[in-house]
């Protein structure tokens, strides 16, 4: 099935929305060849209906300023990708129900994560727990879509060194990405996030 073009714009006339959709018309458009990645029209259809579908304002002015902050063609491919490989792979690859999330805390630790051998990481998680903590270690603590550490272990490390600052996030545990799949398992080790 081929992907469906962008419809008309949908904004108002000189509004930032406007700008960055016009941008992904643009990128649809563009016969720029690729030789790794989606092409320009699916780059730009991508960009465009993640532009249209956000499910909240938020989100589509998070959209909006990742567009009009990329400064070349390449960049918004780049960006295309990275939102095709973090929401549209996963909502293809999930099938069957969302496991219920537990009631219980972050509760991991960098120590912890040392005592683990790679059995118990070849070993499929018994609960929620396990595959939460497991998740997180494999994720490098840190969330998926937004590269936040963990709020927990964020707290860890302030406790250990007041100075220590980076961008955190409270972290679900979530289907595990196609991504992942594909990038971060290589033979017995496993990779920290992908940058």
């Amino acid at each position: 099935m081929a992907p469906t073009p962008l419809p008309d714009n949908p904004y108002p006339l000189n509004s930032a929305f406007f700008a960055a959709y016009e941008t992904c018309e643009g990128v649809e458009r563009s016969n720029t060849v690729v030789h790794n990645g989606p092409t320009p029209a699916l780059s730009g259809q991508i960009l465009g209906y993640m532009l249209i579908h956000a499910p909240t304002d938020e989100g589509r002015t998070n959209v909006r300023n990742e567009i009009v902050s990329r400064e070349t063609e390449a960049k918004l491919m780049d960006l295309a990708q990275f939102y095709l490989d973090r929401f549209i792979r996963v909502f293809k690859r999930a099938t069957g129900r969302t496991p219920a999330e537990g009631f219980h805390s972050s509760q991991t630790s960098f120590d912890y994560e040392q005592q683990l051998t790679q059995q118990h990481l070849d070993e499929a998680p018994k609960n929620h727990q396990n595959a939460r903590d497991w998740a997180l270690i494999r994720d490098n603590h840190r969330c998926l879509i937004t590269g936040g550490l963990d709020v927990n272990d964020y707290e860890r490390q302030v406790a250990l060194d007041p100075a220590f600052d980076t961008p955190w996030t409270f972290t679900n545990a979530a289907h595990i990405t196609g991504l992942l799949e594909f990038k971060c398992r290589t033979g017995r080790n496993i990779c920290k996030r992908q940058k």
